[in-house]
């Protein structure tokens, strides 16, 4: 038995071996129409001419939907390559501005040479500042003993002082008790 695709259920859900179609013709009762349940050929035709209507009113959709596709994506392509194109100006631009730049291996030189010689500067201002320090050294201590030779003597000086300011004082005692003395014996 063969199944008949029929969605609105007007045709027998199958076909008994007697009714099955021989050499392309319909069966019987749907060539005369005996059947009461039966479309006739004439509603069968007016349905597959719907469906033909029907198919061809889809594929003039379907066929302006890719034309309008086809369009969209024409115009697309043509926005991307103008884009493409300005890009490749840009680009071409950008590197006729790069052609007067020095290259990388220029530059990486340079920074070499002026690091050497920064690290140059600063090792003669280290050897310089250092060779000052030493000297400085040096002098001092060629000179410490003429200094010493000096704070001896001072230190000599300010004892002879300190001696006479305590002989000072000693004769001003004795001159201050010889006063005191006078003054108590005027004074009864």
């Amino acid at each position: 038995m063969s199944k008949i695709f029929d969605p609105e259920n007007r045709f027998p859900a199958a076909l008994s071996d007697g009714d099955r179609p021989s050499g392309g013709h319909a069966p019987d009762s749907l060539r005369t129409g005996q059947d009461p349940g039966m479309p006739t050929r004439d509603e069968i035709e007016a349905k597959s001419a719907a469906i033909d209507a029907k198919l061809s009113a889809t594929e003039a959709r379907i066929e302006a939907s890719m034309s309008s596709m086809r369009t969209s994506f024409a115009e697309h392509t043509a926005a991307i390559n103008h884009a493409l194109t300005k890009m490749q100006g840009d680009v071409s631009a950008i590197q006729v501005e790069l052609k007067h730049m020095p290259t990388t291996w220029t530059m990486i030189t340079t920074m070499g040479g002026f690091s050497a010689a920064v690290v140059g500067v600063i090792l003669g201002v280290m050897s310089f500042a250092a060779d000052r320090f030493d000297g400085g050294f040096a002098m001092g201590s060629g000179l410490s003993a003429p200094f010493e030779a000096i704070r001896a003597e001072n230190r000599q000086l300010v004892a002879e002082q300190a001696a006479r300011i305590d002989a000072l004082d000693r004769k001003l005692d004795v001159l201050l008790d010889a006063v005191r003395h006078n003054q108590a014996s005027q004074h009864p």
